[in-house]
């Protein structure tokens, strides 16, 4: 199961997401979906240009298992 989040406007989804796992809001698998995105972020650096309601604005976390984090595997 992931929670779903949805917000009207937001400057980054990823930058949104990161603040919320941070500040311990979301600390379950979740998806960051917005209808509009004024500083979304692409690969390697590149600006990522959403017109709104036309392209796909999200972003997701997955916690690591605990498993996983016991032998400082970086992802």
């Amino acid at each position: 199961m992931i929670n779903l989040i949805k917000v009207d406007a937001t400057a980054s989804t990823n930058s949104l997401l990161k603040a919320f796992v941070r500040s311990k809001t979301v600390t379950t698998p979740s998806c960051i979906w917005a209808k509009t995105q004024t500083e979304g972020r692409g690969q390697m650096g590149n600006q990522w240009d959403a017109e709104s309601g036309l392209n796909l604005t999200f972003s997701i976390y997955t916690p690591i298992s605990k498993e996983l984090s016991k032998h400082n595997i970086a992802i």
